[in-house]
C-alpha cells in the first residue's frame, strides 16, 4: 500500500471513529456531559472499558476463526472506547459529546504520531497484553495511543473481509 492510499484509509478510519462516538454519544447520553459509560465506570471503575475492548477484540478473533466476514464497526468501537478511557484517565471524569469534541483532535494527533512510528505487523497477543497493562498498571497516554494504532493496523490488514451492515448495526 502506498502512502497516499494509507493516508486515505487512515482518514477513513478516523472519520468512522468520530461518527461512532458522535452518534453513540447521543444514543447513550445520561446528561449533557455524561454518558451511561460514565455511570458504569462510577460503579465498577474505568477498567470496565478495558474489558469491553477485549470483548470486541475477541469477537473479531472468533469471526476470523470461524471464517466469517468481520463486523467492521468493532474496530471503530475499540478505538472509541480507548478514546473514552483516555478521556477519563487524563482529561475529565465524564465523556459527553461536548467533551469528546473538545479533546478529539488532541487524541487523533497523539494516535497519529504513534502510528507514524509503528510497523505494519499486528499481533493480537501484544494487543491483549497492552489492554491488560492499562488495567493492571498506571495507564499511560502512549499505551492508549498504541492500542488504537494496533486496532487501526488490524483493521487495515482485514480490508475486504468485512460484512455489509445495515445502518442500525453500526452503533
Amino acid at each position: 500500500m502506498d502512502k497516499k492510499e494509507e493516508y486515505v484509509l487512515f482518514n477513513r478510519f478516523v472519520a468512522a471513529c468520530e461518527s461512532q462516538w458522535r452518534i453513540g454519544g447521543k444514543r447513550y447520553a445520561y446528561g449533557e456531559d455524561k454518558e451511561w459509560t460514565d455511570v458504569v465506570c462510577e460503579i465498577v471503575g474505568n477498567a470496565w472499558i478495558g474489558g469491553n475492548v477485549l470483548k470486541y477484540a475477541g469477537e473479531i478473533d472468533n469471526y476470523k476463526k470461524l471464517g466469517e466476514l468481520l463486523p467492521e464497526v468493532n474496530f471503530y468501537k475499540i478505538a472509541v472506547y480507548i478514546f473514552i478511557w483516555w478521556l477519563k484517565e487524563f482529561k475529565c471524569p465524564t465523556t459527553g459529546v461536548r467533551l469528546k469534541e473538545k479533546y478529539w483532535d488532541e487524541f487523533v494527533k497523539g494516535f497519529s504520531e504513534v502510528n507514524a512510528d509503528a510497523g505494519r505487523a499486528v499481533d493480537r497477543h501484544v494487543f491483549v497484553d497492552l489492554v491488560k497493562s492499562q488495567v493492571a498498571d498506571t495507564p499511560t497516554m502512549h499505551t492508549f495511543y498504541l492500542i488504537v494504532v494496533f486496532a487501526y493496523k488490524w483493521w487495515l490488514s482485514e480490508q475486504g473481509n468485512f460484512t455489509q451492515e445495515d445502518e442500525g448495526d453500526k452503533f
